[in-house]
């Protein structure tokens, strides 16, 4: 596993912004804190790992961390609670899944959206005084507006379920199938990118690495 290149330089070598608030320290002494917010000079004069950011940034992180592993961990078992069911169902020769079924699913599927909109809403925030050039900034908004686009489409998929079985309601429900996987592809990459642009700042090599390497294993597994 290879090493990634060491940070670009600062994009403005005029300023220092204070990693708490972004406020001009440039040439202020490091034993002193920021005049605007208090906050330590030498950790903002210090390099872009995460140790060196606000506690407000890096508590906004492992919310958003521990809110998109616990809406992960909702979905595989909604998935593994269908598919039981959906067995059970079968075995027992009583006929088709029952409506109530779907929406049930489709319902926890739109709150495991919502939650997975805010983990990431917070999991991307922006560092307000990152000093580096790249600062995932592309990656972030696309991972933001394909997370909105896909709880839309999870909530149109649940709307389809209340109308009359017909051929047009056939061809929505294949059109919002095909939809989720395009949004969910263009999401999973933007994700992968993403961590390979945070995980640097942690330090964490092996993340970065699996990111990198997911980002092609992931489609094929």
């Amino acid at each position: 596993m290879d090493t990634p290149p060491p940070p670009p330089p600062i994009a403005n070598a005029n300023v220092q912004p204070c990693r708490q608030c972004g406020y001009d320290i440039k040439g202020l002494s490091p034993e002193s804190v920021c005049p605007e917010c208090g906050f330590p000079i030498e950790r903002s004069l210090a390099s872009d790992e995460l140790k060196n950011s606000s506690p407000e940034y890096i508590a906004s992180l492992h919310k958003g961390v521990v809110i998109i592993l616990s809406a992960i961990i909702v979905m595989i078992l909604v998935v593994l609670g269908s598919l039981a069911a959906a067995v059970a169902i079968s075995f027992s020769g009583t006929g088709p899944s029952p409506l109530w079924l779907d929406y049930v699913t489709q319902g926890v599927g739109v709150i495991i959206g919502l939650a997975m909109i805010y983990g990431w809403w917070l999991f991307s925030a922006p560092d307000p005084a990152y000093t580096g050039r790249a600062d995932g900034s592309t990656a972030r908004k696309v991972v933001r507006v394909a997370l909105i686009v896909g709880a839309c489409v999870n909530m149109l998929g649940l709307v389809i379920l209340f109308l009359p079985i017909n051929q047009g309601a056939m061809i929505a429900a294949i059109v919002v199938t095909v939809l989720s996987l395009i949004v969910f592809g263009v999401r999973y990459f933007a994700e992968m990118l993403y961590l390979k642009w945070l995980t640097p700042r942690i330090p964490d090599w092996d993340a970065y690495n699996r990111a990198k390497l997911l980002i092609w294993l992931g489609p094929v597994l």
